[in-house]
């Protein structure tokens, strides 16, 4: 995830750029700046809904049960990604899961392959 710069709709003076933890551990925030780790981003996979149409399917059901969440631009992508508070999450997954959306977790990528019995 690059950067991605957004209005935030409720305080149309504020500018939220949003940004990959990693980029932030190499340069931190300039200087007069508030940084919100308390994020986790959801991302589609294997729907035939256009981006838009997804973001809005989704966006709807958190928004209907109060859950405030963020839509991510991937550009030229099939993907979309919502962003959503961690503390959110749960509730987040519980009402798009009642909506008759599927969730599974992310696939984690491991370097080295761990021992199978610890020693």
């Amino acid at each position: 995830l690059p950067v991605a710069l957004q209005h935030c709709g409720s305080r149309p003076a504020e500018l939220v750029a949003v940004v990959a933890s990693e980029l932030l551990a190499k340069r931190p925030a300039p200087k007069g700046t508030s940084v919100d780790h308390a994020w986790s981003v959801l991302e589609s996979a294997g729907t035939e809904l256009s981006p838009l149409r997804l973001v809005g399917s989704l966006g709807k059901c958190l928004a209907q049960a109060g859950i405030p969440w963020r839509s991510v631009s991937l550009g030229a992508s099939k993907k979309s990604q919502l962003l959503v508070r961690k503390s959110d999450l749960p509730a987040a997954a519980a009402t798009l899961v009642r909506a008759g959306h599927m969730l599974t977790p992310a696939l984690a990528v491991l370097a080295v392959r761990p021992p199978l019995h610890p020693s």
